[in-house]
């Protein structure tokens, strides 16, 4: 039998599956981390119209809407998992002017979470008790059930959902050389519970936020003088995770002290245009081999405004620079 295609107007359908054609705008899932006190909180309170639930301190001098936990005493801190989940299902629920969900921060829900499973299983004194990676697995069970709750906002409610949370430094092994640290997302991290690499998969951007840092030269090595200004890095790079499903965006952003989410949100708008495109091209173009650099500007003369080709470009050449640079680190160990 021959399949026919449908007639003008009709919907196609697989069995008894319709068939959804075109893109599919949707919130986005935000997951910001770095170091202490670079303005993490601020930049998501900068979001349109944002609820905070403020698993930690920290926004308290934020002009926000929270979540309250106890009318009487007005808390806003939830004390359980439970809370938690509770207060996520409500907003799914709900209705309100609310365009952003923010949670703040990733941290005290890990360790909400791990004081769940902990009481869930009354012979573990706490996650590392059974051994063997299984209460680090139990962890990333509930991050998953948790995850689907923040999916149900952006779904129900098309509310963009930004997680924050602090940074820490682990021990990266690196299969094609010597180990080396890296900051990565500070939640529970075990290769058989790796609740930082799931957000990562998660996230449609994952941001490092951190400052600049200045240095200058003693005698023959280098010593920091201070700190410069406020940068979300927005690629991976051997010395931090980091992710953009956004195409066309610069790998990092110098963020303003005064409207921080403008500028993150200007870039996105922006990166689909030819002209930002190009740009990103070019930058990239200043950090490989003479050789790549004229191949690449014999394309450039070809793909015009093309932007699904000159997006696919600027994966590829950051593609060869994170090759190029793995192979680095590997040689120099």
């Amino acid at each position: 039998m021959v399949a026919t295609a449908p007639q003008a107007g009709a919907s196609a359908r697989v069995g008894k599956f319709s068939i959804a054609s075109g893109r599919r705008p949707a919130p986005g899932r935000f997951v910001i981390f770095g170091v202490g006190s670079v303005g993490k909180t601020t930049l998501a309170g900068g979001a349109p119209r944002p609820l905070f639930l403020s698993a930690e301190a920290g926004d308290d001098e934020l002009d926000v809407d929270r979540i309250v936990f106890d009318d009487q005493t007005g808390r806003v801190q939830p004390r359980t998992f439970d809370e938690v989940m509770d207060a996520v299902s409500a907003v799914a629920a709900g209705d309100g002017p609310h365009q952003t969900l923010v949670v703040d921060g990733a941290g005290a829900i890990d360790a909400l979470i791990q004081e769940h499973v902990v009481r869930k299983n009354p012979k573990w004194s706490t996650i590392q008790t059974p051994g063997f990676g299984q209460g680090e697995a139990a962890v990333l069970d509930v991050w998953r059930s948790f995850v689907a709750r923040l999916e149900d906002v952006r779904v129900r409610r098309r509310m963009r959902v930004i997680l924050i949370g602090h940074s820490q430094i682990t021990k990266f092994k690196n299969p094609e050389g010597a180990e080396f640290d890296r900051y990565q997302l500070a939640v529970t991290t075990h290769p058989k519970g790796d609740v930082a690499g799931f957000l990562f998969g998660w996230a449609d951007l994952v941001g490092f936020y951190r400052f600049e840092t200045l240095t200058a030269m003693e005698g023959k090595r280098a010593i920091g003088i201070g700190e410069g200004a406020r940068i979300l890095h927005l690629q991976r790079s051997n010395a931090f995770d980091a992710k953009c499903r956004y195409r066309g965006l610069p790998s990092s952003i110098q963020v303003p002290a005064e409207r921080p989410w403008a500028a993150l949100q200007k870039a996105i708008d922006d990166g689909g245009q030819p002209s930002q495109l190009r740009a990103e091209v070019a930058r990239l173009m200043a950090d490989v081999d003479e050789t790549t650099r004229a191949k690449v500007e014999g394309w450039l003369a070809t793909v015009g405004d093309n932007t699904a080709a000159l997006a696919e470009g600027i994966d590829k050449l950051r593609s060869k620079l994170r090759m190029d640079g793995a192979t680095s680190a590997g040689g120099d160990a």
